[in-house]
């Protein structure tokens, strides 16, 4: 059991740029009215079940309530068991047809440390090896504490595409180790971007796969990470999913994020409740900014409770408009 799930949202090493504002997250207006809800549902449950004769009328309604509400928390928890493989064709402007059908496979926010993760990480990466993609993408969140590193060299162990493995770093990484973290991603054959980007062929055609440093607690530099590349089509390993605004700005094709994870809770009506800086705007799915595409994953783990936002991996098969 975690009994603060945002305890690593303070730990911030000495240096970081920004401190968490735990209150954005707390105090959003949906949680404000979901509090309301709940907090006016329990007080009138509790009011009516402690009355010493409570109307005949409430006991249907009391039963009611508590069965959705167990039923809804015992959905929740067992959320974070269920993998959903996301299967979709992106078609984005940016995209030459000559290089349709380009297939990449997408992990974000894998959170290792509790059992759950890496159940559900293993299962994704059995869906990646039967998919065979020409390439494979990481954006990021590797680890809940640096003592799990060992944990995440183990389950990566082994891990590979024709094309390579590329990752960014997340929030997380960069308040937990994120030199430990990139040795250990370097140590099984996956290449960390930090404003950085390499070149790949693929059908005698080349493409930038570019990452930038987290956007929250480092500076993601875009031009940087872009530095000297050809004008060839861009896709682009971004944490935060609102780092598009800025990527659109630039020749990418397609950025990949995660970081929101849906919310956790993703609400009929209210939509993602948890929502951290720079995944407020694009906080799951699929997006176009201007000339740029954007998918955003649910990630594979984090706080130990789903609602509508069940963990993912993204199968991506890219073509043009």
């Amino acid at each position: 059991m975690i009994d603060d799930p945002f305890a690593d949202l303070v730990a911030v090493p000495r240096g970081s740029k920004d401190i968490p504002n735990v209150s954005h997250l707390v105090y959003s207006r949906r949680w404000q009215y979901l509090g309301g809800v709940l907090g006016m549902l329990g007080l009138g449950s509790l009011t009516a079940l402690f009355a010493s004769q409570p109307p005949r009328w409430a006991k249907p309604i009391l039963g009611s309530l508590l069965a959705a509400g167990l039923t809804a928390g015992g959905l929740g928890v067992g959320n974070i068991w269920r993998l959903a493989v996301e299967r979709h064709t992106l078609r984005l402007p940016r995209w030459p047809s000559a290089l349709n059908g380009f297939k990449i496979a997408h992990l974000s926010d894998l959170h290792l440390g509790p059992n759950y993760s890496q159940r559900v990480l293993r299962q994704a990466l059995n869906a990646i090896n039967a998919w065979q993609p020409e390439i494979i993408l990481l954006t990021g969140d590797f680890v809940n504490r640096p003592s799990d590193v060992d944990t995440l060299e183990q389950m990566l162990t082994g891990i590979s595409a024709p094309l390579g493995v590329y990752a960014c770093l997340g929030n997380h990484d960069y308040w937990d180790d994120p030199q430990l973290i990139a040795r250990t991603l370097k140590k099984v054959g996956v290449e960390v971007l930090i404003n950085q980007h390499r070149l790949v062929q693929w059908r005698d055609q080349s493409i930038v796969i570019a990452g930038v440093a987290d956007p929250w607690q480092a500076d993601a530099d875009l031009a940087q990470a872009l530095h000297n590349a050809p004008a060839v089509p861009v896709v682009l390993l971004a944490h935060g999913p609102d780092f598009a605004d800025i990527a659109a700005e630039q020749p990418v094709a397609l950025q990949l994020s995660g970081h929101a994870h849906a919310g956790h809770i993703n609400a009929p009506w209210l939509g993602p409740l948890v929502v951290p800086r720079w995944g407020e705007k694009y906080p799951h799915g699929q997006f176009r900014i201007g000339q740029c595409g954007l998918y955003v994953s649910r990630g594979l783990a984090g706080l130990p409770i789903r609602f509508g936002a069940t963990p993912e991996v993204g199968l991506l098969t890219l073509m043009a408009t």
